[in-house]
């Protein structure tokens, strides 16, 4: 029987669960880091690290679906360096459209985490 504002793992008393997942890119190009589980989700990224794997490496956040965006501009930075947004909760640093994946971009290759919730 469930109560309201019960919590389970996916939902903690009407707020979506907080998120972390480890983001790796071995080499140039883009990965999908977070794909959304309906098609009307979106993905509100509320703190992230990535460390450029080699000195110069630039990245930047976007979106791939049906309309793929840029999230962030160019950011870039000096190898085992990283580049770190604290968590902005209850607010976020960016989201994506309804139903499309979370993306990033590198230069030279990149590692870290993202923090997210998936809301509606």
């Amino acid at each position: 029987m469930s109560v309201d504002g019960e919590r389970s793992a996916t939902q903690h008393a009407g707020i979506p669960a907080i998120i972390n997942v480890p983001v790796e890119a071995t080499t140039a190009g883009s990965v999908q880091v977070v794909v959304p589980d309906q098609p009307a989700q979106k993905i509100k990224v509320l703190s992230y690290s990535l460390t450029p794997s080699a000195a110069n490496g630039a990245f930047l956040w976007g979106t791939s679906g049906a309309t793929s965006a840029t999230l962030t501009g160019i950011m870039g930075g000096i190898a085992g360096t990283p580049t770190t947004m604290p968590l902005n909760f209850p607010f976020s640093y960016f989201t994506t459209r309804a139903g499309e994946s979370l993306v990033v971009s590198s230069t030279l290759g990149i590692q870290g985490n993202v923090v997210f919730q998936r809301t509606y």
